[in-house]
């Protein structure tokens, strides 16, 4: 049973304890799905959950024959109970996202279906249990609720976009192939029907979205990893730079804690200094993030992020000369 269908059983069988009964085309409207839809809503209670549900004819509705029946109890073990735990506190972190009140809502209504008792477990471990992440970036909501609407439907969106480096913005026709998050923004990966060229855009940067009727087709041969790294970020590069690190022994501590990359390959040696490389198009991100280790590491290829250290290195010098 998916996801959605556990939600909308839950509900059913709350309408039918608050009122006595429901019919069909009523639930069709509230979850705004097919009348197959419900039926099997309807048949799984019966059968899986055994359910006293029984339809009346005469008045068109489906009422409990045995109003002393419940769905079975959802019962939690530790590590289930954790993990709903975690999925309550990141989802905290997305309230800079325009459906957010619509996802709490739902979680809230899954969770308020438990027994008391895993209530109580889930209340001591969320006063344990906390999760910090990146600052988020405010979306508004129209253009959070527009995008979802066009990738979805695959169809074309038009906005008003604004580059990093300019005041004013442009107007641009997108085709919305995938939405992903990176260090608190939301981004997504589009094709422009006038150049025929695939990019990677800030939904923060969009404002006054609008719907087209203009419908699109992903390509066949569109492959996701050439314009982002799950580990290192989504700045566009089909080019792969490999990436060879030289991190110091008291860095090399930090570095053996994590899998970097899902490609990584380490070398120990003998001064407790530590060899990391891997691959990826990632040069931007990853140039930030070797910065930010200074001194600690040493980077011996690729020769492109040697020359971006060195430039970025020496205008720090110029601006902080007395």
């Amino acid at each position: 049973m998916g996801k959605h269908q556990l939600e909308r059983i839950l509900e059913i069988d709350r309408i039918i304890r608050d009122r006595g009964s429901c019919t069909k085309q009523e639930m069709v409207e509230r979850f705004e799905v097919s009348e197959k839809s419900v039926e099997r809503d309807f048949s799984y209670m019966r059968d899986s959950l055994l359910a006293p549900l029984e339809y009346n004819r005469f008045n068109d509705q489906y009422i409990y024959t045995n109003k002393n029946y419940f769905l079975p109890a959802v019962s939690l073990s530790e590590g289930e109970a954790l993990a709903l735990t975690l999925s309550s506190e990141i989802l905290n972190h997305f309230n800079a996202v325009g459906e957010f009140d619509q996802l709490r809502e739902s979680f809230n209504r899954l969770t308020a279906y438990l027994p008391d008792a895993v209530k109580v477990d889930l209340s001591r471990i969320n006063n344990r249990v906390s999760v910090i992440t990146e600052q988020q970036t405010l979306l508004a909501p129209d253009v959070w609720s527009t995008l979802m609407e066009c990738v979805r439907a695959n169809r074309q969106v038009r906005v008003q976009y604004r580059k990093p480096d300019n005041k004013s913005s442009e107007e641009k026709v997108l085709e919305p192939y995938y939405l992903t998050a990176y260090r608190g923004s939301w981004y997504i990966i589009a094709n422009s029907p006038t150049t025929s060229q695939i990019r990677t855009y800030a939904l923060s940067r969009m404002k006054k979205p609008s719907k087209m009727k203009e419908s699109f087709t992903i390509p066949g041969d569109f492959k996701l990893d050439d314009y982002i790294d799950p580990e290192w970020g989504i700045y566009s590069r089909k080019e792969k730079y490999d990436f060879t690190l030289k991190f110091s022994p008291h860095a090399a501590c930090i570095i053996r804690e994590k899998r970097w990359h899902r490609e990584q390959k380490t070398e120990e040696l003998e001064d407790g200094s530590l060899i990391l490389s891997f691959p990826s198009g990632q040069l931007e991100s990853i140039g930030q993030w070797v910065m930010g280790w200074g001194s600690d590491v040493h980077v011996i290829t690729p020769p492109e992020l040697i020359e971006k250290i060195r430039k970025t290195v020496g205008e720090l010098g110029e601006m902080y000369q007395e």
